[in-house]
């Protein structure tokens, strides 16, 4: 069980999570979608392919779910994906941070990343702004042409630390957490694997921009799985927005 009073006052906690062997069962998983070396950044979930995107899904709950119970009890996955850089060509994934997945005024989603190689501050390892959770209480919408973070990249930089960790240790944090990754060349792709988890009894949600507007939805795990949070809803029910959207001037007082 990791320890949940240092997530919620970091943001962030780091621990062992799957087993050698477990590893090893996801990293075949990965091969076998047969991505050429240098692939540049892959996130599963965000595929077209929604078939593949449910398959890995499926596939990467089933071998960390028993895990991932033990380590936060009470909370229920609901995404989970691979998130690789290639080979020679890993790119910078920018200072941001992650939808919103639930009603934030009462539950906190939590997202675990979970390395299947080992990496350092340079070969792919996240970077996090300790506390960044707690400097923002809007929702934070997909489909938007521009990240309220975008405009703070440099502050964010200076502030982060990397997270270095052996393949089948994992961070577990917020889903409001300021992280991102550097560049990364080295000789062979740096897979992980991102699990997405809400309290039990929680309603998910997505927001979505449309037509400039904020607009919420009560959606169920399959959502994620068939459509994919990069799309609107669609045959899901709207729902009140807890929150207006985060704002770029939210992070000024703590930069």
């Amino acid at each position: 069980m990791i320890d949940q009073e240092a997530l919620a006052r970091d943001g962030w906690v780091t621990g062992p999570l799957l087993a050698s062997a477990e590893v090893e069962v996801l990293r075949r998983g990965f091969d076998v979608l047969g991505l050429p070396a240098e692939h540049g950044f892959y996130a599963s979930a965000n595929q077209p392919d929604r078939a593949v995107a449910a398959r890995v899904d499926e596939a990467v709950r089933r071998v960390a779910g028993p895990r991932l119970e033990a380590a936060l009890p009470g909370l229920r996955p609901f995404l989970g994906s691979y998130l690789s850089k290639g080979a020679g060509n890993g790119p910078t994934i920018s200072f941001h941070q992650d939808l919103t997945y639930t009603d934030e005024r009462t539950d906190r989603a939590t997202i675990v990343w979970i390395a299947l190689d080992d990496v350092d501050a340079a070969s792919g390892a996240l970077h996090v702004v300790t506390g960044s959770h707690r400097w923002t209480t809007g929702c934070r919408p997909g489909g938007a042409d521009e990240l309220p973070t975008e405009a703070h990249q440099d502050a964010f930089a200076a502030l982060a630390q990397p997270v270095p960790l052996p393949a089948g240790h994992a961070v577990f944090y917020d889903a409001g957490l300021v992280h991102g990754s550097k560049a990364t060349d080295g000789p062979r792709p740096r897979t992980a694997v991102g699990v997405a988890l809400a309290p039990a009894p929680a309603p998910l949600l997505h927001v979505h921009w449309l037509d400039r507007q904020p607009v919420a939805f009560q959606v169920d795990a399959r959502y994620y799985a068939e459509q994919g949070l990069l799309n609107p809803p669609v045959g899901y029910p709207r729902t009140a927005c807890w929150a207006p959207p985060t704002r770029a001037e939210d992070f000024v007082p703590h930069l």
